[in-house]
């Protein structure tokens, strides 16, 4: 097969399964014009429609408005053709109007000419998210740097009449009271999801609000960790591959019955039914992804006073 992958009569079976059992990414095929020939699961899953819905129909329905009249999706064809594949990151919109931040590779298909395209799509919402945040985050800390080298010149020139600096400061929790708090930097955190950008993004952040800060991609890898590391809090996913949340929720408690550790479930559903039974399993507080940033920083402002003593 010259030119192309190689497989055994093994290899093609698996190469059919692949293209239709994969959910992570959307895998979407086109004909040379742009219009919808193939449509895999990851597709039906992350875009909400079924192949039927989408199957003779331009590929455009995909991208937003702004993107449609600018031409976009045209111009990721022309780019892959010419340069042998467009990368691209931006905003696509599903079925529902809702939108999803999208990292993901066009490439031309050639056979005796060109045949069509292939699209490969991930949904990167939530590292997108964590991103923003931390670049603000960091911001913040460069702003709170100026202000404090203001503050010091001008008590440097004028040391008997200070006038006020005010620095913003935003309150997670306003109705709480002011109450003793661990520092981040002596809470160990373990982020447990098998969604690597997400996992990674969220760890970044901790780290950069001065977490200790360890990740694991599945659950037997966690409970290892978790016995090496012994962390004061765990931000667990429910979906894991093998063995899930629940299950390693259960081992962990019995793993480290006499720590003060403190679970948190995290998970894409948030219905009364779906917090009663996260309870039930001993967790301590449930977050529904995509996480929002200040929700989590809401959540270790309170695991901070949880852990004092």
């Amino acid at each position: 097969m010259a030119g192309g992958m190689e497989t055994t009569p093994l290899g093609a079976e698996l190469a059919a399964l692949a293209q239709d059992t994969l959910h992570t990414y959307a895998v979407v095929l086109l004909d040379p014009d742009g219009v919808i020939v193939g449509w895999n699961r990851g597709a039906a899953r992350m875009l909400g429609y079924a192949p039927g819905e989408v199957l003779g129909r331009h590929f455009s329905l995909m991208f937003i408005a702004a993107d449609v009249e600018a031409g976009k999706p045209g111009h990721e064809l022309r780019e892959a053709v010419s340069a042998g594949c467009a990368a691209d990151d931006n905003w696509l919109l599903r079925k529902d109007g809702s939108r999803f931040f999208a990292s993901g590779i066009s490439e031309p298909l050639h056979a005796d000419g060109l045949r069509g395209f292939v699209k490969i799509v991930r949904d990167v919402t939530d590292r997108r998210r964590i991103d923003d945040e931390s670049r603000r985050r960091l911001q913040e800390l460069a702003d709170s740097d100026r202000h404090k080298d203001s503050f010091l010149a001008m008590r440097s020139h004028e040391p008997r009449e200070l006038p006020a600096v005010e620095t913003p400061v935003r309150e997670l929790e306003p109705a709480a009271p002011a109450a003793e708090s661990v520092a981040p930097g002596a809470v160990t955190v373990m982020v447990v999801d098998d969604n690597v950008d997400g996992a990674d993004s969220i760890a970044m952040l901790l780290r950069i609000l001065g977490y200790i800060v360890h990740v694991a991609y599945e659950g037997n890898a966690a409970l290892g960790l978790a016995a090496s590391v012994r962390p004061d809090l765990v931000l667990l996913d429910i979906g894991l591959p093998g063995i899930d949340g629940y299950a390693v929720a259960a081992r962990l408690r019995a793993q480290q019955s006499s720590s003060r550790m403190l679970l948190v479930a995290m998970t894409g559903y948030g219905t009364d039914a779906d917090r009663a039974r996260t309870r039930d399993a001993g967790f301590d507080a449930h977050l529904v992804k995509p996480v929002e940033p200040r929700v989590l920083e809401a959540l270790l402002a309170d695991v901070g006073r949880r852990l004092v003593g």
